[in-house]
């Protein structure tokens, strides 16, 4: 279907019980996309998820599939769908 950047601001900040533990996108990546965010674990600083604020954030296909598959198990147990990163990434474009 068509990408719903809408929905991807729902399910950004959605709850989901992932290893006895609440995630969601926001848990590391904080629900402000301007800003940097933190590895829940690690602690590791995350660039801002923001277009505007990082360009380089969307440049590389192999990068967002590698973070998305990544972030998708972490946040929510499971790999996004591909209308899940349509949603996303229009979402994340438009921030």
């Amino acid at each position: 279907g068509k990408a719903d950047p809408a929905k991807a601001k729902q399910d950004w900040n959605r709850e989901v019980l992932v290893k006895d533990e609440k995630m969601s996108c926001s848990t590391c990546h904080t629900s402000d996309l301007s800003r940097e965010g933190k590895h829940h674990v690690t602690g590791k600083t995350i660039g801002p998820m923001s277009a505007r604020v990082n360009p380089e954030r969307f440049t590389s296909v192999k990068k967002m599939e590698k973070w998305f598959k990544r972030n998708c198990l972490d946040a929510w147990g499971r790999e996004c769908t591909a209308q899940e990163k349509a949603d996303f990434l229009t979402f994340l474009l438009a921030q």
